[in-house]
């Protein structure tokens, strides 16, 4: 007999996921030691705050975990307490274990109504907090942070619990647009062990999202008016039409010189964008206009917070924040990369040289480098680029990380 399902119940939802699993320099050793280390800390977290894990509804997903928190609980607990308590358990868990088993953690909280059946559970509140958890934006957050753990809530969750929990620190959030498949929403984010500084101004309720119905019907309507405007403007052209060379007037067909387009060679004039204040995770412009040809030129620091990665990728122009990307740290001084050559050449490496040099060397992904050392890399996009370094890593550093000069060439 088939069973009937249960009534859906309002349960707070809370995603964790671990930022790099999957990378190459994990054995599945390591990534079980990892696997380990995630359900300890989580379930260390939860405890010390007063949530029992055994109460908990918690699904495994590989390198995530998904918790529905019992009905009767609190939801502030989640936003005032986990978080802190869950960076601590994992800075402890990292202090012990190799940097390929070390835990940085991106963690969405929402809530909402589920349903249950014979197969587990399901809700658009459980498939909107797997959205928030891989909300590019959060990804950037937690790369570009010092941190162990980047949260993101839900705009619901924010409103509604957040901003009324003053050891929450809500002013410290920052605002983001999420558009992850077909959801797109607004979340807000934290980095709860390296917060941003506190700014109340941005606690003002934001004007409310307009509706897909409604984006429709301003754009029919601008397209109406862009029809009638164009309507308009062609009338006038038939009615006001020049002379031709022969004396007759010339149709709406005809092109006269006058109605030619006037162009302009050379490459479009670029537009001006302000420059961030310099941090170890913002690419740091050279003052010096570049060279015809160069994409994107300046400085970048590849690791820095937990050794390895702390990368780039390059075909943005600024380059963005990445575990690893198209370039990041390995290693003593080896950098990491999509495809590298070093470079053996006299003068200065160049975009044709460099592309002879990376064809001529396939496969290759790993450089041991020094200061001044210079290489050839091509980024995910295929945009071919060059390296210098300009700083190592001293030896005793707890967070090593190296300085580069980088140069990506525009496509040939």
């Amino acid at each position: 007999m088939e069973q009937e399902p249960r009534p859906a119940v309002h349960r707070t939802i809370l995603v964790v996921d671990v930022e790099g699993f999957g990378h190459a320099r994990r054995t599945i050793a390591h990534q079980l030691a990892v696997r380990k280390g995630l359900y300890q800390v989580l379930r260390r977290a939860l405890d010390e705050v007063g949530v029992a894990w055994d109460a908990c509804r918690h699904e495994d997903r590989g390198d995530s975990v998904f918790v529905l928190a019992p009905v009767e609980l609190p939801k502030a607990p989640f936003v005032e307490s986990v978080p802190a308590a869950l960076a601590v358990a994992i800075r402890a868990h990292n202090a012990t274990h190799v940097a390929e088993e070390q835990i940085r953690l991106r963690m969405a909280l929402h809530a909402g109504e589920v349903a249950y059946d014979e197969h587990g559970v399901t809700a658009p509140a459980v498939n909107l907090a797997f959205r928030l958890l891989d909300a590019a934006a959060l990804k950037t957050a937690l790369a570009g942070s010092p941190g162990v753990l980047a949260l993101i809530t839900s705009a619901w969750f924010f409103d509604e619990v957040v901003r009324h929990c003053p050891i929450a620190e809500p002013a410290t959030f920052r605002q983001v647009r999420v558009v992850v498949k077909e959801t797109t929403t607004l979340g807000w984010i934290s980095l709860p062990d390296r917060p941003y500084p506190a700014e109340p101004a941005r606690l003002r309720t934001p004007p409310p999202a307009r509706s897909t119905a409604a984006r429709l019907a301003i754009a029919l309507a601008v397209t109406g008016v862009l029809v009638i405007v164009g309507l308009v403007v062609l009338l006038l052209q038939v009615t006001s039409s020049p002379t031709s060379p022969g004396g007759a007037p010339a149709g709406p067909g005809v092109v006269t010189p006058d109605s030619l387009p006037v162009t302009t060679s050379g490459p479009p004039t670029p537009t001006s964008t302000p420059t961030p204040t310099p941090t170890s995770r913002t690419p740091t412009p050279t003052p010096t206009p570049t060279a015809v040809g160069v994409w994107w030129h300046g400085t970048l620091v590849l690791g820095g917070y937990g050794g390895t990665g702390g990368g780039w990728y390059l075909d943005p122009a600024p380059p963005s924040p990445a575990v690893t990307g198209d370039l990041s740290y390995g290693d003593a001084n080896e950098i990491v990369g999509t495809a590298l050559a070093g470079w053996d050449g006299t003068g200065a490496p160049d975009p044709r040289r460099c592309a002879d040099l990376l064809d001529a060397r396939p496969g290759q992904h790993r450089l041991d480098v020094r200061v001044g050392s210079a290489a050839c890399f091509k980024t995910s996009g295929g945009r071919v680029g060059s390296v210098t370094v300009a700083t190592t890593p001293d030896a005793n550093e707890l967070t090593p990380s190296m300085t580069v000069e980088a140069t990506v060439w525009q496509r040939g």
